[in-house]
């Protein structure tokens, strides 16, 4: 089965080339909406300028501003520049020259969490908002990423509003990137320096990536990445409901 982390840069490709086919298939790097009961989509107004810009990953706060990640600073300046985090339309000089990817933004405590470079670690902003999304960036500490920080791919935070539960997609079970799964991890101490072991959360024979939940915790949704019979992979959204008390 081929690995996730191979077929992005191919499936990027793919849509910058063939921008008509693409977006028939679905696949057209932009960011959309639905409302409930998520039956229809249309497209967010940040991905309605025309722009050939690949946008994705977006992360709405409780106050309504709008994270995500976005490469269309290669088109503004018409050179090659790496992916970075934008709010609200303004680009996030997170880490200068590197990519930043898969924003998190938590209110609670000013954490602004992020994929570094791209999604091969997780790094946190910490006082973020107070510094103007200028501050420090860290590494986030482990176990949070792997002591293999090389081999292992720990993305995609998502934290509760308290920013005291932590969720990652990581393939610390699987160091040669078959498989990719989601972890949830307890903050122990209130800088965030010290988390407990990830405990694993959701898993399949098949990547399972991207979890976003509410604020009550009653309902998530998350991304199984499957394979057509083509080789090519493509991504379902999955939403579940907790029924129980």
């Amino acid at each position: 089965m081929p690995d996730l982390a191979t077929q992005v840069g191919p499936l990027t490709d793919y849509i910058v080339n063939n921008p008509e086919e693409a977006e028939a298939n679905g696949m057209d790097g932009k960011i959309y909406v639905s409302d409930r009961p998520f039956t229809s989509r249309r497209v967010h107004p940040i991905s309605q300028d025309g722009s050939p810009a690949l946008e994705c990953c977006p992360y709405l706060t409780t106050t309504g501003d709008l994270f995500y990640a976005s490469t269309r600073r290669s088109w503004e300046l018409m050179r090659d520049e790496p992916t970075a985090v934008y709010r609200n339309g303004e680009w996030l000089d997170l880490i200068p020259g590197a990519e930043a990817d898969n924003p998190h933004y938590c209110e609670a405590k000013d954490e602004l969490w992020f994929d570094c470079p791209s999604d091969a670690n997780l790094c946190v902003m910490r006082d973020a908002a107070a510094s103007g999304f200028r501050g420090e960036v860290a590494l986030a500490p482990y176990p949070v990423n792997a002591r293999d920080v090389d081999k292992i791919q720990d993305s995609q935070a998502f934290l509760t509003d308290d920013c005291n539960t932590l969720y990652i997609t990581s393939s610390r079970d699987y160091p040669d990137l078959e498989l990719i799964q989601i972890y949830r991890l307890q903050r122990l101490d209130e800088a965030g320096n010290e988390w407990s072991e990830p405990e694993l959360f959701i898993s399949n024979e098949t990547p399972i990536a991207e979890l976003s939940m509410t604020s009550d915790g009653r309902e998530l949704t998350f991304a199984q990445i499957f394979w057509r019979d083509d080789g090519t992979p493509g991504i379902d959204i999955y939403y579940s409901r907790k029924t129980s008390p």
